[in-house]
């Protein structure tokens, strides 16, 4: 259930409380986090789980997870790409209305834009350190690389 009577919730309420979950975890490990893949032992302990729904393999949302894993050492990195990403797609876009020149190919806004997806802060995503989650991140990275390096030849 998206919205009740009485408040607003984050796509669920289970979906709410691995989010609060993963923040305790973060407030007890600031700088580098619990660990990588470490929730899902992390939100068995009380102290993190303050219901039934509060634990599970991952918090679904990937800076959720980054938080309470990496701490503010991962989290800023994947932040700090994102919004560079968000730069880099408004100067493509002010090029294209305003100069009429486009920066990036058809290929590379395509890129780009899977990258916006994927990395989107709001929506509710798969763990982060899965294997075939890393193909549908890092796979469009190294054609983005090589698209760059193709336009520079």
């Amino acid at each position: 259930q998206i919205y009740s009577n009485k408040e607003i919730k984050v796509f669920s309420s289970e979906h709410e409380e691995l989010y609060k979950s993963s923040l305790k975890i973060f407030l007890s490990n600031k700088i580098l986090g619990a660990g990588a893949g470490s929730f899902r032992h992390e939100c068995k302990n009380e102290v993190y789980q303050p219901n039934q729904f509060s634990c599970s393999t991952h918090p679904h949302n990937t800076y959720f997870q980054l938080l309470a894993e990496t701490g503010l050492v991962g989290f800023l990195f994947i932040t700090s790409l994102f919004i560079l990403l968000i730069y880099y797609s408004f100067k493509h876009l002010v090029y294209a209305i305003f100069f009429k020149k486009n920066i990036l190919s058809n290929f590379q806004v395509a890129l780009l834009s899977s990258f916006l997806i994927t990395l989107w802060p709001f929506a509710p995503t798969g763990n982060f350190f899965n294997n075939w989650l890393s193909i549908i991140y890092y796979l469009p990275f190294g054609f983005f690389l090589w698209s760059i390096k193709k336009n520079k030849n």
